[in-house]
């Protein structure tokens, strides 16, 4: 596809992305598709929870990259996602900015030491040109955004150019993305077995300890077993907590949430 291909043809590619069955499937069409439009670099990350000051916490994002493995490394362990403008806007607005939008409305009082080490990073690996699309209208609670960073050889300008004429469908197309990514299973480093699964759904649907025992005929410490390991994936302080984690990434009542 190329920026002048007919709409029923881009109609195909948002239908393609909505089929998709894993994370994995969309992201990779996805980068396919934006980079058509001459962004080749993309960098996504969805938190349910809080801010993107959560995104340190791997086990509440969901942080995707077509960015350098070094800069992404750097991005997350030296804390970047506190310092970055585009974050900043992002977290406050909703919609599409470019990225020279971003620095014209960055006041002085905002260049902190840690902001321009965090650009600094950015221009040693090539990270100039760019939009930023923020996803806070869809987000209850949470915080979800993605950068899209332009081609080698392309400028701000040619971006520019490029929006003017496009930007419409690249927005859709990149808020078509979010709402698949949303809707499929999460791909937490440490999944829920299916035994965890089925105690925890049995917990959401009001059922005690005891109750749990007679509907899946295992003992008391068997059930309060498979319970704490449950937390301990899902990172959480309470059962409760792990109904809500595993629920919101679709680790439970998914038709697909026994995929790995």
């Amino acid at each position: 596809m190329n920026i002048g291909t007919p709409i029923d043809a881009r109609l195909a590619n948002l239908s393609e992305i909505t089929a998709t069955q894993s994370i994995e499937e969309a992201w990779a069409l996805h980068c396919t598709r934006m980079a058509e439009y001459g962004f080749d670099r993309l960098f996504y990350g969805h938190t349910r929870f809080s801010t993107p000051s959560t995104y340190a916490d791997r086990h509440d994002a969901l942080i995707l990259s077509s960015l350098p493995q070094g800069y992404v490394e750097r991005y997350l362990r030296e804390g970047h996602y506190r310092n970055i403008p585009m974050i900043r806007w992002a977290e406050k607005n909703d919609g599409a900015c470019s990225w020279s939008e971003v620095y014209a409305r960055l006041h002085p009082d905002e260049m902190t030491p840690g902001t321009r080490k965090a650009l600094g990073t950015r221009q040693a690996f090539g990270i100039e040109n760019g939009y930023s699309i923020s996803f806070r209208n869809l987000c209850q609670g949470g915080f979800a955004a993605i950068s899209l960073v332009g081609r080698e050889g392309l400028s701000q300008a040619d971006l520019d150019k490029i929006w003017a004429s496009r930007g419409a469908e690249i927005e859709l197309a990149n808020r078509v993305f979010h709402l698949v990514v949303s809707s499929l299973p999460s791909r937490r480093p440490n999944r829920l077995t299916p035994r965890q699964r089925e105690v925890l759904e049995w917990v959401a649907h009001g059922k005690t300890v005891p109750e749990i025992c007679l509907l899946i005929g295992r003992k008391q410490a068997t059930v309060e077993k498979h319970l704490r390991l449950a937390r301990e994936a899902m990172n959480a302080q309470t059962t409760a907590q792990a109904v809500l984690r595993a629920s919101i990434s679709k680790q439970i009542f998914a038709k697909n949430s026994s995929q790995t």
